[in-house]
């Protein structure tokens, strides 16, 4: 199913920035996107300050994240929150240029939900 395979890809794909604690895969989050983002047009990490990804999209500066990080993939945004999520420093304004259709998980709960949909499928 195309859902599971856009799922799956962007579950395993984890970009070696976005995993920088693999102890905890908790505090790395996966942000579902409906669509793949174009082409980025600038550095897709907020590692080394504001830039424009793909289509456009801002990243949060990133010294006023720190010690989070930013990542866009091709079908996701991967964020790490070494103090938690519920104290992220990414300002919900960088989350709502994606529109209301997406959807964020942290990679134990993705990965899980991928080997159930792969379980489903024939």
């Amino acid at each position: 199913d195309e859902a599971g395979g856009a799922a799956g890809a962007a579950t395993a794909a984890k970009p070696a920035a976005a995993a920088a604690e693999p102890r905890d895969p908790s505090r790395l989050v996966i942000t579902f996107l409906p669509q793949p983002f174009p082409p980025a047009s600038a550095p897709a990490s907020a590692s080394r300050g504001p830039a424009t990804g793909g289509d456009g999209i801002v990243l949060p500066d990133a010294d006023s994240i720190r010690p989070e990080l930013v990542v866009l993939g091709d079908h996701a945004v991967y964020s790490w929150h070494p103090d938690g999520i519920s104290k992220s420093r990414i300002p919900a304004s960088f989350y709502t240029q994606f529109g209301p259709a997406y959807t964020a998980r942290n990679v134990a709960t993705a990965a899980k939900l991928v080997a159930l949909l792969h379980s489903r499928s024939p």
